[in-house]
């Protein structure tokens, strides 16, 4: 398991609770795209700009993500320099999101540049 990567991961997590979207710019690398698809088969892919202008419309609002909870486990890293690609699976309204986070490192800082999603339905999106 890549220690620092989960650490960053981690970071990432406590920015949602408190809607940190400065924390959320410098995270995103600027080719960052979160691929969600679900078990009927649908399929979306959402850029930076999407994900931040959502993060910025929560904020105004007063919504926030999440926490990361004892229903987030951490499955396993894989290493393949410059990148390092984290699974996880958290537990969402009683049914479990997998997750793959592709980050990259740059000049000794941590990116995510991919995000896939693999929900029971994202037809609300």
């Amino acid at each position: 398991m890549n220690n620092q990567v989960i650490e960053e991961m981690k970071k990432y997590f406590a920015a949602g609770p408190i809607m940190d979207i400065d924390a959320f710019d410098r995270i995103y690398h600027p080719s960052f795209e979160n691929i969600r698809m679900d078990e009927n088969g649908n399929c979306i892919t959402l850029t930076k700009e999407q994900f931040m202008s959502r993060f910025r419309q929560m904020k105004a609002t007063n919504q926030s993500l999440s926490p990361a909870n004892e229903d987030t486990t951490y499955i396993g890293t894989t290493d393949f320099a410059p990148y390092c690609s984290l699974l996880l699976k958290r537990i969402k309204q009683d049914v479990p999101v997998l997750y793959n986070f592709v980050w990259k490192q740059e000049e000794g800082e941590w990116f995510i540049i991919r995000e896939f999603t693999v929900e029971k339905n994202i037809s609300y999106l």
